[in-house]
């Protein structure tokens, strides 16, 4: 719920498409306390929203559909957290990671920050 997303329908305005509102995509395979926690819902800068291919996405000899996922990865390869993507002007990536690095900390049973676990 922290990392792949799915669009969200804007209002009446629409949503701008250099950072489409997303929303946490939820699975009924979830496990406590994931499940139980709200979808984040925020603006995501478009060029953070990226094809993630699960195995629901592949297909004998073919490639169904993919999922969309906020991958904070910049052109060098860098993964950014949030403080790090508030710094290079990504405030909306940036706040995204925020609220995403405060669920982690509170919920995960691991030693990993969410930023190590992403790049594992």
């Amino acid at each position: 719920m922290l990392c792949l997303v799915e669009r969200a329908e804007a209002g009446r305005l629409g949503t701008s498409a250099s950072a489409p509102l997303v929303r946490s995509r939820r699975s009924t395979l979830e496990k406590k306390p994931w499940i139980e926690l709200a979808p984040l819902q925020q603006q995501v800068e478009a060029e953070f929203l990226r094809p993630v291919y699960l195995g629901e996405s592949i297909a004998p000899f073919r490639v169904l559909r993919s999922v969309e996922g906020v991958i904070p990865v910049i052109a060098t390869g860098d993964v950014l957290d949030a403080r790090q993507a508030d710094d290079r002007g990504f405030v909306r990536l940036g706040a995204w990671m925020g609220e995403a690095q405060a669920l982690w900390n509170e919920h995960s049973a691991g030693a990993r920050s969410l930023k190590e676990r992403w790049n594992f």
